[in-house]
């Protein structure tokens, strides 16, 4: 969530009361939607640890005042979707170091059926720059490898820390 303090929110929200979606985050600080006076609705983080007195009033009153949701860790897939993308050598020796070569890679795009998803799948085989988690691609090389999602996303992270 971005920090966003430009105005005073606790002021702000306080005369208002806009504020809706409050919930807590992995940290234990708050994040909500705010109304703002510019802006409309965006995203805000309170926390009683803020350098701004207005945002640490702002916790303390939606402490006080809110209904606030428990902390719902992202589920796998969503933690899929949020994974950078691997530049395309990268994607390459992650997947060639696992076991997935190029012959792998080529043999699973040749086994779907429809001729023109095959292609597709070629073209960004072929000339894509850089790959993301949940690329279709990707789905079919791993399964046609027989590796799991978890198995793919030790590789991709393991890729990403290089």
């Amino acid at each position: 969530m971005a920090h966003f303090s430009v105005e005073k929110p606790a002021q702000f929200c306080a005369e208002t009361n806009k504020y809706r979606n409050c919930a807590y985050n992995r940290h234990g600080t708050i994040d909500m939607e705010i109304n703002h006076t510019v802006h409309g609705w965006i995203p805000y983080t309170a926390s009683p640890d803020d350098w701004v007195e207005e945002c640490v009033e702002m916790y303390h009153l939606v402490l006080a005042e809110a209904e606030i949701g428990p902390y719902v860790p992202p589920t796998p897939e969503e933690q899929r979707e949020r994974m950078a993308p691997l530049s395309r050598v990268a994607f390459r020796t992650a997947f060639k170091n696992a076991g997935m070569t190029t012959a792998v890679i080529t043999a699973a795009i040749f086994s779907v059926p429809d001729e023109s998803e095959q292609e597709d799948l070629q073209i960004v085989w072929e000339d894509a720059q850089s790959f993301k988690r949940l690329d279709p691609l990707v789905g079919l090389i791993a399964s046609r490898a027989d590796k799991t999602a978890e198995q793919i996303d030790a590789i991709w992270n393991a890729a990403l820390a290089v």
